[in-house]
């Protein structure tokens, strides 16, 4: 899987943008966040390379089709509620993740994950792949710079697909949002796939190699986490790793994370998945973009 700035043909790759996972509500306030920037004037659909993670692989490859994010209603009308799941399943996923990531064999962790998701009373594969959100991408080219992330259920080996690897564009992504538990493993090429949010909310070391990163987290990072979220205690250290990888290997970065208004609105990121909060989560998503635009457009044209 080629990161590096230079592509096959020679041609110098400097930009990427890292779009991170966050539920139905997180995926309302990227795009909001992405129409936002374009508004003023900044298209980040631009970038060399896309990488997107569960929710933001659905944003990350619309912007990379040239899909745009009018209204908030657009995206309302997309998202499906996702099925009930209990407080000790999503714990135990949590828990599980939070292992995965400290392991010094974390493949054999998420291949637990993987049969948890196996196992969970959840809608078809059809079913999950005939939700509005994915029919966009049905029978579309798979465009060139964008990557989803996804993990193996069987091996727990991290896969990341591309272009390259004649996956249908629609099966990836929902793969990639196939939350374990709630949404079943996706089948790509005898396999199963679920969320790449099981390794990474970002896995944004995929853009170790590109001038200028701009990593979208739709989790409060920098700021300090509230103690009784188990989320942000299990993830924010390896994702904080995986930045600091990003700033090591000499890209310029920019972290763009919700504000106390959104943690507000999802209750520290305990509601990412009430897709009541869908049309507010996008016209803050707008808001960030409008306080954001002017250093990241600086940032990005100056590549």
């Amino acid at each position: 899987m080629p990161h590096s700035k230079t592509d096959v043909d020679g041609a110098h790759r400097s930009r990427a943008l890292v779009l991170g996972g966050g539920g139905p509500v997180g995926r309302a306030w990227e795009s909001g966040l992405v129409q936002g920037f374009a508004d003023q004037g900044l298209d980040l659909g631009t970038a060399d390379l896309i990488v997107g993670t569960s929710a933001g692989a659905i944003v990350g490859a619309l912007l990379a089709l040239k899909q745009g994010f009018e209204a908030p209603q657009k995206v309302a009308a997309s998202t499906s509620a996702s099925p009930p799941v209990s407080s000790a399943g999503m714990a135990a996923l949590i828990g599980a993740m939070a292992r995965a990531a400290k392991s010094p064999a974390p493949e054999r962790v998420r291949a637990e994950i993987g049969k948890m998701a196996l196992d969970a009373q959840t809608v078809g594969e059809e079913a999950s792949l005939s939700r509005a959100m994915f029919a966009p991408l049905v029978g579309q080219t798979w465009p060139d710079r964008f990557r989803a992330t996804t993990v193996n259920v069987r091996t727990g080996q991290f896969q990341v697909w591309d272009s390259s690897l004649r996956a249908p564009l629609e099966r990836a992504v929902a793969a990639n949002a196939a939350v374990p538990g709630i949404w079943p493993p996706i089948t790509i090429n005898g396999e199963r796939y679920m969320d790449g949010g099981v390794r990474s909310m970002l896995n944004a070391d995929l853009a170790v190699g590109f001038g200028v990163v701009i990593a979208v987290s739709c989790f409060a990072l920098t700021a300090a986490a509230a103690p009784e979220n188990p989320l942000f205690s299990a993830t924010n250290a390896s994702l904080l790793l995986e930045l600091d990888v990003l700033r090591r290997s000499g890209a310029t970065l920019a972290v763009i994370e919700p504000d106390a208004q959104f943690d507000a609105l999802t209750n520290r990121g305990a509601a990412m998945m009430d897709v009541s909060l869908v049309p507010e989560a996008y016209l803050m998503g707008q808001m960030k973009a409008l306080v954001e635009a002017k250093a990241a457009r600086a940032l990005w044209n100056a590549f």
